[in-house]
């Protein structure tokens, strides 16, 4: 049991250094964008609650907030918040604010906290900024450990450097697969 969820936990980490990998390289080509977003009302004013991700220049960017959209008087009906709610997975217009830049921001890594009031219309929200190395080194840390102890292991317990056949009996020469002993 223990074992398999090693090799699951493996094959995982393996699979997000890929795809990391994948979208770092998309991210030196052009800006994309993975979004999700909630329509409703709260209090008479159409609220959207909201989640992105967005690559670009080999940084992950994740944003999190709501946005408000207040009824401008009384009797008047604010028609629709722009952008409906639900998923998409597209090519990103997103212009970058100097107001957009992280409060925080060392080697790549970023967080900031944005709040807009107005009459009609405020935002509050997050955004971590995370480079595409940092992730990729991350996620490929526990295959290429997995790997380095199972070559290292072998040789210490006599068996196998290819295959991990048992050697004592055969020590010049493994049986199963031919290899010749380190």
């Amino acid at each position: 049991m223990k074992r398999r969820l090693h090799n699951g936990l493996t094959a995982l980490s393996l699979l997000l250094c890929v795809a990391a990998a994948g979208l770092w390289v998309q991210s030196h080509r052009g800006v994309g964008s993975a979004r999700w977003r909630d329509l409703g009302r709260n209090a008479g004013a159409l609220v959207r609650h909201y989640a992105e991700a967005r690559w670009e220049g080999g940084e992950l960017h994740l944003h999190c907030g709501d946005e408000t959209w207040r009824d401008p008087g009384e009797g008047a009906v604010v028609a629709s918040a722009p952008g409906a709610g639900g998923f998409s997975l597209r090519p990103s217009s997103y212009t970058r604010f100097a107001a957009d830049r992280p409060a925080w921001e060392s080697l790549g890594f970023g967080f900031g906290r944005s709040s807009v009031g107005r009459m009609a219309y405020s935002h509050r929200g997050w955004r971590v900024t995370v480079p595409f190395w940092a992730i990729v080194l991350g996620t490929c840390a526990l295959p290429a450990a997995r790997l380095r102890r199972k070559w290292r292991g072998r040789g210490a317990f006599g068996l196998c450097a290819w295959c991990g056949y048992d050697l004592r009996a055969t020590p010049e020469r493994c049986p199963e697969c031919g290899c010749p002993a380190a």
